[in-house]
């Protein structure tokens, strides 16, 4: 076993019913899975898993105190979904800097022919994710215009 993080990827197994018996697991579905707080492309760079554990458990505590603090929702008379989308538009432009940033290595260092492989590929992930962001964005840019001329025509006399 190595000390290099792997992200969690794969669902848990279900957890064995309160009875203990060996029938059918409990019709419950399992826990959504925690928002990271922390990005795995940050935290690979953490080669000790405790301490990668240890991320997790501070970003889940500051999630924990937003909730509890009511922070949570929208900004002023932004629609959630509106917000989600942009955040999720902004992490996949994080992404797609970075993986662009993988396939710059091909130029800049020594690779055996498997990692320059991936680095092609890590090319052509970042071009199709720069052209879903640019996507994203124009949506969100035609929401937000609608979104202002509601706000128009509920107060003409506004202006």
């Amino acid at each position: 076993m190595t000390d290099s993080y792997r992200p969690e990827q794969t669902p848990r197994p279900p957890e064995p019913s309160p009875s203990g018996g060996q029938g059918s697991p409990d019709p419950e579905p399992p826990p959504p899975p925690q928002q990271q707080a922390f990005r795995s492309t940050f935290l690979w760079r953490f080669h000790r898993p405790e301490v990668i554990t240890a991320f997790r458990v501070v970003g889940d505590a500051l999630c924990d105190l937003q909730n509890e603090a009511g922070a949570w929702g929208p900004k002023g008379d932004t629609p959630i979904t509106w917000g989600e989308l942009q955040a999720a538009s902004e992490d996949l432009d994080h992404l797609e800097t970075y993986l662009d940033e993988v396939a710059g290595d091909r130029t800049a260092a020594e690779l055996d022919e498997i990692s320059e492989a991936l680095t092609v590929d890590a090319g052509r992930w970042a071009g199709q994710l720069a052209r879903l962001v640019l996507d994203m964005r124009r949506s969100l840019d035609r929401a937000a215009e609608a979104l202002a001329q509601d706000v128009d025509d509920e107060n003409p006399g506004a202006e």
